[in-house]
């Protein structure tokens, strides 16, 4: 099978896509089987119906009317709403309470933040934040680097975080002189940088008590 230039182009352009980030996958799913139909059509030696045929315009309105109706009825008997896991509600209810203005979220609270009308620190769009931004932040909230996560807290001025409990980010920042957890459950844990605390690089470590 022989493709022209630009159907190459798209089908290599959607497979990069896919490489880059797995939410392309289904974009190329999608669009790869429209881009080689013709080509695949003629190599097999199918001719492609004529435009307009009465039996064709009534395929297509019937596909199209059984489409609609079994997107309305699921849509319909189908509740949506985030996993549980990923949607710390009662935690984000408290975030806006405080008032906080910069907060350093865990990866996987982005999309829900994003929601409640929350700025995330970072989230589900990597290729917005850079190959660097990502790295750092995964460092940080694994303690990869401890330094690392102190110095974007300083750096983009945070003055909340949004963790997952036990996390070990969530665990240094328990005994970090200059933040306090101020709320807690299953799902999330909040700290917040204490009024009046200069930015360090190097963060007093408390003895746990």
């Amino acid at each position: 099978m022989t493709l022209p230039p630009v159907r190459i182009l798209i089908l290599l352009g959607l497979i990069h896509m896919a490489l880059s980030h797995s939410r392309n996958l289904e974009l190329l799913a999608l669009l790869a089987p429209l881009v080689l139909a013709a080509p695949l059509a003629a190599q097999c030696g199918i001719a492609a119906p004529a435009q307009g045929a009465p039996s064709a315009r009534g395929l297509t309105a019937a596909l199209l009317a059984l489409a609609v109706g079994g997107t309305l009825a699921f849509a319909t008997w189908h509740s949506f709403a985030p996993r549980s896991l990923f949607a710390p509600q009662a935690a984000v209810a408290e975030l806006k309470r405080l008032g906080a203005k910069r907060v350093f979220n865990d990866y996987n609270f982005g999309g829900y933040l994003i929601a409640n009308g929350v700025p995330t620190f970072i989230d589900g769009r990597t290729e917005l934040f850079g190959e660097t931004l990502v790295v750092n932040h995964d460092d940080a909230v694994r303690l990869r680097a401890p330094d690392k996560l102190f110095r974007l807290l300083d750096a983009y001025a945070v003055d909340a975080t949004l963790l997952i409990p036990g996390s070990p980010a969530a665990k240094l920042l328990d005994r970090t002189e200059g933040w306090q957890k101020v709320y807690a459950d299953d799902l999330a844990v909040i700290h917040q940088r204490k009024p009046g605390a200069p930015p360090s690089p190097a963060p007093t470590i408390t003895a746990p008590r």
